[in-house]
């Protein structure tokens, strides 16, 4: 089993090539699921060749230098004496802040961070372009709301019935079929789906202004409420101060839409119903960041939630109560940056 060093001074084991254990400062292992540009460029063809510029540039860079592979969680991060870590058969991490588990994926080491939407949304279109017809997960207390033979172990020890039955319904990462991974392979991402919503990093809405720190960002950048890292977006896809004029957002008055105007309180759709309003045409950088779809004809399963006031910070994928609204793509741009739930987990992810 041959080792590569890490920029964390540890060690990469290779196994098989796909599922490295990676190890961070604290000597943990990590099983995680090694992402490359070959496996975009592999499936790039079938959306719009300005998307997958943007998929790289955004997915595939690390402060504005490319990068020829990201390593992301194989599972959810349980946590391991206050670290996260990715390891089968554990309950997930839950009931942890947004700022928490930033510094928490950070504190692995270089090259450790919380995962970022534009990893994500990579992951997700290469998910969809191979299976169109979306993974499945634990999306019913402990099994697939659309396949009931489809069972997870519950963390709590609980029977699965598919009903709701004690505090919550999560389940042991790993511990569901192969159909619950990214790519319906023993060496692909499990829980992509449901289980607990994953927060995502680089991404929030502000009295629902769109706001990224673009991938140009240092891996380390300052998430916080007044960074100077945050970027808004331009119809024309130029990235901007926050508070521009005409910069773009989502507006709930009919549906959720692409507004450069601020309407509406909140709202929820299915994400391949998201509209264009008068954006015309829609900048590619936001559909490589999982914001827009790609083709409203593409069955896109999954909900997209937006609340207009304050700070939103996102989570993606749905939990083990969301149904039909848990999916690839569907996110969740509801939450403060300070709310903490049963439902939501994250992922540790690592790059050099």
């Amino acid at each position: 089993m041959g080792k590569l060093a890490s920029a964390a001074g540890r060690r990469i084991g290779e196994a098989g090539g796909r599922n490295p254990i990676v190890y961070d400062v604290a000597g943990n292992p990590n099983v995680m699921v090694r992402v490359s540009r070959e496996d975009w460029l592999a499936v790039a063809g079938q959306y719009p060749a300005e998307v997958s510029a943007q998929v790289l540039a955004q997915a595939f860079s690390l402060g504005g230098q490319p990068i020829d592979a990201f390593y992301w969680g194989k599972y959810l991060a349980s946590n391991q004496g206050g670290v996260p870590v990715s390891l089968p058969m554990r309950d997930p991490w839950a009931v942890i802040d947004f700022d928490s588990a930033l510094a928490a994926c950070a504190a692995k080491g270089p090259g450790w961070h919380l995962c970022t939407q534009a990893q994500a949304a990579c992951i997700a279109m290469i998910s969809h372009a191979r299976y169109p017809g979306d993974a499945t997960g634990n999306t019913a207390h402990g099994q697939s709301h659309s396949n009931t033979a489809q069972v997870g172990i519950r963390s709590d020890g609980l029977p699965v019935t598919g009903g709701s039955q004690g505090a919550f319904g999560r389940t042991l990462t790993g511990s569901g079929p192969v159909e619950w991974t990214h790519n319906r392979n023993p060496l692909g991402i499990h829980d992509i789906v449901g289980n607990v919503w994953e927060r995502t990093s680089r991404l929030r809405l502000v009295n629902w202004e769109i706001q990224i720190i673009p991938s140009s960002a240092a891996l380390g950048a300052d998430h916080g409420v007044a960074s100077s890292a945050w970027r808004a977006i331009l119809e024309d896809g130029s990235l901007v101060e926050p508070e521009t004029a005409d910069t773009l957002k989502y507006s709930t008055d009919s549906g959720v839409y692409l507004s450069k105007t601020q309407a509406g309180s909140g709202g929820s759709i299915e994400f391949r119903s998201v509209g264009a309003g008068a954006i015309d045409p829609v900048p590619p950088i936001l559909v490589a960041l999982g914001l827009f779809p790609w083709s409203p004809a593409v069955p896109l399963v999954g909900t997209l939630y937006a609340t207009a006031s304050g700070e939103r910070l996102p989570f993606r994928g749905g939990a083990w109560n969301y149904g039909s609204d848990a999916g690839v793509v569907a996110l969740h741009l509801s939450a403060s940056r300070a709310s903490a739930s049963t439902s939501v987990g994250f992922r540790p992810a690592f790059a050099i």
